[in-house]
This record gives C-alpha cells, structure tokens and sequence, in this order.
C-alpha cells in the first residue's frame, strides 16, 4: 500500500467523525518535518509497518478530538512558532486581529501593557516583538501557563514581567 492510499483511508474516516480531513497531512508533514514537495514525493513510497502506525497514532490522536496544535506542540501566531499544549488555549486568528488592532492605534514608543489571562504569552509577546520600548506585563493565575510563557519567551528571545 502506498502512502497515499493510506492518508486516503484515514482522512475519509475523519471526515465521518467531524474533524478535518487535511489535519492528517498538517500533522505528519510537522512530525516528520517534510515541505509540502517532500510530502507529495513521499506519497508515492510503499508504506511499512511502522509508518502505518506512525499515521494511525496521530489518525487516533485527530478522532479523539485533539488539536492539531497540540499533537505538533507549536502553534503559529503573528510570525512567530509558541510553544503549546494542554496547559493553555491554543491562539487563535482573532487574537492576531485584536494585536494588529492593539498595534495600529498604538504607534507610541513608550507604553506599558498588561495581559491578563496570558496563556501561551501569544499577546504579550507579539506586542513585545513589535514594540520593544513598550513595557509589557503577562499574568495568569496558572503557574503552568506562565511557565509555558516563560518558555516561549525565552524561544523568542523576548523579555516581558511574567506575574501569578
């Protein structure tokens, strides 16, 4: 069986339990760390054993509900990769509006800023990326959440105040 027959199989099983067909290829591709080429190329290759379960663990993940988001561990928002999983809400399209928003009524250099309920930090960080002078502010009332934050922070090379 080729790889495309499989990813066929699998992805008109998702479609019958709701969820979105090309979240299978979404994931693989970042799994496996493969350009959209790579991904056709491999289509085309007999699929072994271990592929197959490799594609049905995530088939699995996908059908149990689980964001795409978390099973990569990453998430895009406003040009930058955050970290993410169960601990905080995956960032959202609208939030990268509500930042957009933020930024073009605000050409100020010097502000201080406070995001409450940070999460991942996606807010404050892509204000900090934007504004360095600005001085900004992330709490949360989850040590978990905040740590996650600390972390994408670090990743980002971005210095934001984390607060509980």
């Amino acid at each position: 069986m080729k790889l495309a027959q499989l990813f066929s199989d699998f992805e008109e099983e998702l479609v019958r339990q709701g969820e979105e067909a090309e979240s299978l290829s979404f994931v693989y591709r970042s799994l496996k760390n493969l350009s959209f080429t790579d991904f056709v190329f491999a289509l085309q290759k007999e699929v072994t054993e271990e592929e197959k379960q490799f594609v049905k663990g995530i088939f699995q993940q996908l059908v149990d509900h689980k964001p795409a988001q978390y099973i990569i561990g990453q998430a895009d928002f406003y040009g930058m990769q955050l970290k993410v999983d169960e601990r905080v809400l995956i960032p959202r399209p609208e939030t990268e509006e509500l930042v957009e928003h933020i930024l073009a009524e605000n050409p100020e250099t010097n502000l201080s800023v406070l995001d409450i309920g940070t999460g991942s930090g996606a807010i404050a960080l892509a204000l900090a990326k934007n504004r360095p002078a600005w001085s900004v502010t992330a709490v949360d009332i989850s040590q978990d959440a905040l740590d996650l934050a600390s972390e994408n922070a670090k990743n980002q090379k971005l210095n934001i105040f984390l607060k509980i």
